[in-house]
């Protein structure tokens, strides 16, 4: 029993990622995001292994029902940020960066931007 576990862990950590696979389905507040492999548009694809693509929520801001704002955590940061000034600052750097599954997190800033409610 513990060998077929160990070769099946194996050959999962062995298995090669193919682009547009489904990693895996999130739900995160009630908002549901598919990550699919793929390759970010600054990757050189001839030596790289597709990697797990998380939406671009700067491009495509997305909102809890709540209104609450869904970030990924290594969005860079917005003009709310809150803590280290360092330019390489990103969302999970952030005072108002509350975790959530996977890299998914919810801004918490009182300044940003709402879904209005219909």
């Amino acid at each position: 029993m513990i060998t077929s576990f160990f070769s099946n862990t194996l050959a999962a950590a062995n298995k090669q990622n193919k682009e547009g696979e489904l990693y895996k389905i999130v739900n995160i507040k009630g908002k549901i995001f598919e990550l699919r492999y793929g390759y970010y548009e600054d990757i050189d694809r001839s030596h790289s292994e597709p990697d797990i693509i998380y939406p671009d929520l700067n491009a495509e801001p997305q909102y809890t029902s709540c209104g609450l704002k869904i970030v990924t955590q290594m969005q860079d940061a917005c003009k709310h940020f809150e803590g280290n000034k360092n330019p390489e600052s990103d969302c999970s750097q952030c005072a108002h960066f509350e975790r959530d599954k996977d890299l998914f997190g919810i801004c918490r800033c009182l300044s940003a931007p709402r879904q209005s409610k219909k």
